[in-house]
């Protein structure tokens, strides 16, 4: 007799995020697919609407649903607009054992930050018998409870993170932290992308100061054992549909040295089958992954300086491949599941 596969449910599943976690969960044979919505294009199929799922057999039948018409299922897993889920939370809760959220709507604890930074979620705070994690995979106990509420990290967010979490935890960080991180379009969302005119051939400045994930750094930090460091964090828009490179300029204690630095970023991700951390003088190449969930990382420490540097594909990496990490912690299964092997693009 077959095990029953748990079902899963993609909210907001014609968006960049939705589309990428319903390509993703194809190639998963642990789980099956019960529901995928779509106010917009309700009653059509998904291969229809999204060209990336025309040729995946295992979504050939998916049809699109209201929000309204989702079952009872193991994980929902919502990649709806900030704001959005809050207003549906109690009806997904009802429905699901566990959600896990793309969007920001719940990253941010301090009342104050989450008003200014996510208004729209305010006023939908989680119920009390829900409880609400923040879930980066590397950083989870893979004994993680089956139930209750995962909000992933921001894709720009993670980038920083991955870079900078190492060091803080072995308390290698003596002063400010200054990131900047190079994104493409689709980092925005489907809204929100910027026109084409503005992003051809151009490299800009899209914040200086004031971005929400400069808090939601600082709250990792914080959660994960890294204490708080202050962080300044400034963003680019690059001429790229997809992708993400960070810099990141770690100040060190004058005693500091390269061995101790790649000791702590080698033992915080020896079981990390997604995160790598590259040889010594070689450098992430965003094009090479592309496309994949993995991540790399670069070194270079010099006196009182550690450069850090981090590439990965902000719709994979960033979002609907950390949402199927995250989904297998929960339901039991090894975190490469249902991932191929493999990198991105090249050339």
């Amino acid at each position: 007799m077959t095990a029953r596969r748990p079902e899963v449910a993609v909210l907001g599943a014609s968006g960049f995020a939705g589309s990428e976690v319903l390509r993703l969960l194809s190639a998963h044979r642990g789980v099956s697919v019960a529901h995928a919505s779509s106010e917009k294009h309700a009653g059509r199929l998904a291969r229809n609407v999204l060209p990336a799922l025309r040729h995946l057999r295992a979504l050939r039948q998916l049809r699109l649903k209201p929000l309204d018409e989702m079952p009872e299922v193991d994980v929902a897993i919502a990649c709806l607009p900030a704001g959005q889920l809050p207003r549906r939370l109690d009806f997904v809760q009802r429905r699901a054992k566990a959600i896990i959220n793309v969007a920001g709507d719940y990253r941010l604890s301090d009342p104050e930050e989450l008003k200014r930074h996510y208004p729209g979620s305010v006023e939908h705070t989680p119920p009390a018998r829900v409880q609400c994690r923040y879930a980066l995979p590397e950083f989870m106990h893979d004994d993680s409870p089956s139930s209750g509420l995962y909000n992933l990290p921001g894709c720009m967010a993670s980038a920083v993170e991955y870079g900078l979490l190492p060091a803080a935890r072995a308390g290698l960080v003596d002063g400010r932290v200054i990131a900047t991180v190079n994104t493409g379009s689709s980092g925005s969302g489907r809204d929100r992308g910027g026109h084409p005119a503005e992003r051809s051939g151009n490299f800009r400045v899209r914040h200086v100061s004031g971005h929400r994930h400069e808090p939601e750094i600082r709250m990792a930090l914080e959660s994960y054992g890294g204490g708080c460091s202050e962080v300044v964090f400034v963003v680019h828009s690059i001429e790229q549909s997809r992708g993400i490179f960070a810099s990141i300029f770690v100040p060190l204690a004058s005693e500091t040295d390269l061995p101790q630095v790649r000791h702590a970023y080698a033992e915080a991700y020896r079981n990390a089958p997604f995160v790598h951390l590259l040889s010594n003088g070689v450098q992430p190449k965003l094009k090479a992954l592309l496309g994949s969930n993995h991540a790399e990382i670069g070194l270079h420490v010099r006196p009182r300086l550690c450069v850090t540097t981090v590439a990965l594909d902000n719709l994979t990496k960033g979002a609907a491949g950390q949402a199927l990490q995250v989904m297998n912690i929960v339901l039991g299964f090894d975190q490469t599941d249902g991932f191929a092997e493999g990198g991105g693009i090249w050339p």
